[in-house]
């Protein structure tokens, strides 16, 4: 379930800057982020190239949408449009031929510079990749909940280093009021053991039936294409509407054009509600380029750079 945090007598209260600072280009930022995350993502010494793929569905289901309803409360509170209705439209990212989300799933054990489920999920403005990398997975939570309407999203991974999957979400809304009672705004996605001092916020995993019921309507109802691969699948509901088909081809063309060529990176954009889908690869990279950037002269730059 989603947990918001009440905002205590010592706490600052902080309104987050994303969506001023995403405001402008949505699709830019979430697609830079998503991509360069998966590449710096892959393995060391690895032969095969990082495959990432953005899918626009449309999710459905009563009982997973329920998990939904406690945001869209929240939402309502600091008076953003619910919509009504049983269908969200919303996009899939997904990466394969990479790590997933790496280390403790204990935001209060020992960690080093390996540990990007803790970075990804707990951490903000910091990360702990290596000098050089390309993304950062302190502010890649930030990104990501920007891409959505209400500011939320939903990450399945499965890592090299866990046999079982993980399942997480991250809100992030500005400090709030809800039935009286004051929130800090953020929220998170989990399973809350115990109580007191010993408290610990969990992501659900398949080593419990809990967790294996939780992933399972996410599988169902997501329809990620990840089988038994290691990597990360990001769910993000009532997505911005800047974030479209062509848009995002666009984006990866010009900010990862390179990597492709190399045959370092393979990146294919699909909309499962129409059927359209192209794959960028080195193969058709320029046709592809030429078609999407036509009459602009963008294409004829990316050409040059072969």
């Amino acid at each position: 379930m989603w947990h918001f945090n009440p905002a205590g007598a010592l706490d600052t209260i902080r309104t987050p800057k994303n969506d001023e600072f995403f405001s402008s280009n949505h699709c830019e930022a979430v697609v830079r982020e998503a991509v360069q995350n998966s590449l710096d993502a892959t393995p060391n010494g690895s032969s095969l190239k990082t495959r990432v793929v953005f899918s626009f569905v449309t999710v459905k289901g009563a009982e997973f949408l329920s998990d939904l309803e406690e945001v869209k409360l929240h939402c309502a509170s600091i008076d953003k449009h619910v919509p009504t209705g049983s269908e969200v439209k919303s996009l899939l990212i997904e990466d394969f031929n990479t790590t997933g989300l790496q280390g403790s799933i204990d935001k209060f054990a020992p960690k080093d510079e390996r540990d990007s489920l803790y970075s990804f999920w707990w951490e903000e403005g910091s990360s702990h990749k290596k000098t050089g990398s390309g993304g950062s997975h302190g502010v890649g939570k930030s990104t990501l909940s920007s891409a959505s309407q209400f500011n939320t999203f939903l990450a399945l991974t499965r890592r090299t280093d866990d046999p079982f999957e993980a399942l997480i979400g991250f809100c992030s809304l500005p400090p709030h009021e809800l039935h009286e009672k004051q929130y800090l705004g953020y929220a998170r996605y989990g399973a809350l053991t115990k109580s007191g001092a010993d408290k610990r916020l969990l992501p659900y995993t398949s080593s419990s039936k809990e967790g294996q019921a939780k992933i399972a309507l996410f599988r169902e109802h997501c329809e990620p294409i990840r089988g038994e691969e290691s990597g990360l699948s990001v769910l993000v509901p009532w997505v911005h509407k800047d974030l479209t088909f062509g848009e995002i081809v666009k984006v990866v063309l010009k900010n990862f054009f390179l990597p492709i060529i190399k045959e370092n990176l393979e990146v294919e954009v699909a909309d499962r509600n129409s059927g359209s889908s192209v794959v960028l690869r080195k193969s058709n990279v320029i046709e592809v380029a030429l078609e999407f950037f036509k009459g602009s002269g963008e294409g004829q730059e990316l050409h040059s750079l072969m």
